[in-house]
């Protein structure tokens, strides 16, 4: 994980740096600010923090299962709660997340020669 932060820094903090310099900073509410650091820390560091501690308490597949069914379970919470519509596009990523997880966690025995 940490090598993936480090090669997406490479690219994210450039044209984070160029966006910021579009703007006003001081302009920006209050408010903006703090739900920049609450996703800062709260939507990713910590996220990224429980996986790390859960791949050390359990099997990888099984942390592998809950990481690649976030995406899934976000949608169906925003369909119940923000009124959100199922389309096939919806349909179509969710069934492509179970085929990743099945073959994440698949053990694949060698065939003999």
């Amino acid at each position: 994980m940490m090598w993936v932060f480090i090669f997406a820094s490479i690219v994210c903090v450039p044209l984070g740096a160029v966006s910021l310099s579009r703007i006003d900073i001081s302009a920006v509410d209050t408010n903006i600010w703090l739900i920049v650091i609450y996703i800062g820390i709260f939507a990713t560091a910590a996220p990224y923090l429980l996986n790390a501690w859960a791949l050390s308490k359990v099997n990888p597949s099984t942390v592998a299962v809950f990481v690649y069914l976030q995406p899934l379970i976000g949608f169906v919470l925003a369909v119940i709660f923000l009124g959100e519509h199922i389309e096939l596009t919806f349909i179509v990523a969710s069934c492509l997340i179970f085929i990743g997880v099945y073959l994440a966690t698949k053990k694949f025995i060698p065939s003999e020669i």
